[in-house]
């Protein structure tokens, strides 16, 4: 019963939001879509294959049964020239639900110090003049807790799922959710390895408290990652590319250039396996950032810029546990 109880609470949850995803009367999810983890941010979001510890239950599940140890990973953000908050913690074990992989993760992200103004000083509109008052700042934000797990074949197939409890807070409406993800990856030979995840997989549904409900669409990707080790200089290049999209057909980019795909890619330079030099593109932008690893820490950077919004800075520490 241990070993089958994680994949039947999976089973169950995609059979309940079935329905409930198709009875719901709106759409929205972009705050789902967030860039965790400073290694494949740096990669330009190419993180099907190779995500950090912290990460991989975000970007792909079945990365847990990696067999490389148990991890503790924290994450902070500044988005849009410190307009955005992001924060990340999480825990992985390769051996923890019936022997199995397992990881838990708590994000949240905000936009703080949002001013509310409930009246008018100076006019009785806008257009006759009237100025907002502010009476308080409040912090709007979005919750997500996950868990997952993961298992391995010998045939190098892996495969993982998570589970998310959502929960936003918008200041004046609330509302809570959930949602499976699900993701793969096959090693073909110790050069060459193909994977997938398909997020939301079933449609993820949030209720909100004033009886609306949005649906957030499946969103699906496929990554490819070569390695190749260089004896000469001590170190090794890797190289990953990713293909996503949704399933519900073309969606519009900040161009509203109409897309159905977006590809990213980049590439990570393993020197004296202390040092990562990490560079790559996705969605018309640049990435870069770095890595060192000292005993048992990790410490990630990764830069990202967005035209007209500012820069994102993304620091992850990593600590692989006893």
């Amino acid at each position: 019963m241990k070993r089958t109880l994680p994949w039947t609470l999976a089973v169950a949850t995609a059979l309940f939001l079935v329905p409930s995803a198709q009875a719901g009367d709106r759409h929205g999810g972009d705050f789902l879509r967030v860039e965790l983890g400073a290694a494949p941010v740096a990669r330009g979001l190419a993180g099907v294959l190779g995500a950090d510890p912290g990460s991989r239950p975000w970007w792909n599940p079945a990365l847990l049964a990696a067999g490389d140890g148990s991890w503790f990973s924290f994450q902070h953000q500044e988005a849009f020239g410190g307009q955005l908050e992001l924060d990340y913690l999480s825990w992985s074990a390769p051996s923890a639900l019936g022997g199995r992989p397992a990881g838990l993760f708590l994000l949240r992200q905000a936009v703080p110090d949002i001013p509310i103004a409930t009246v008018l000083e100076g006019g009785a509109s806008l257009e006759e003049g009237g100025r907002p008052l502010v009476k308080a700042r409040e912090d709007a934000g979005d919750w997500v807790l996950g868990l997952s797990t993961a298992r391995a074949w010998e045939s190098g197939v892996r495969a993982g799922v998570t589970l998310k409890l959502i929960h936003r807070d918008l200041v004046t409406r609330r509302a809570t959710g959930a949602g499976l993800d699900a993701g793969a990856t096959w090693r073909m030979n110790p050069s060459l390895e193909l994977g997938g995840t398909l997020r939301d997989l079933t449609g993820s549904l949030l209720a909100w408290d004033d009886g609306q409900r949005d649906w957030i669409p499946p969103e699906w990707a496929l990554g490819a990652a070569w390695n190749r080790d260089l004896p000469r200089w001590r170190s090794r290049l890797r190289a990953e590319l990713n293909l996503r999209g949704e399933l519900e057909g073309a969606v519009p980019d900040r161009d509203g250039t109409w897309r159905r795909a977006w590809l990213h890619g980049g590439l990570d330079w393993l020197l004296l396996d202390r040092l990562a030099l990490r560079a790559g593109w996705a969605e018309g932008d640049p990435a870069a950032g770095a890595g060192l690893a000292l005993g048992r820490w990790s410490l990630d950077y990764a830069w990202r810029p967005h035209p007209e919004l500012g820069a994102s800075h993304l620091v992850t520490a990593g600590f692989r546990l006893p």
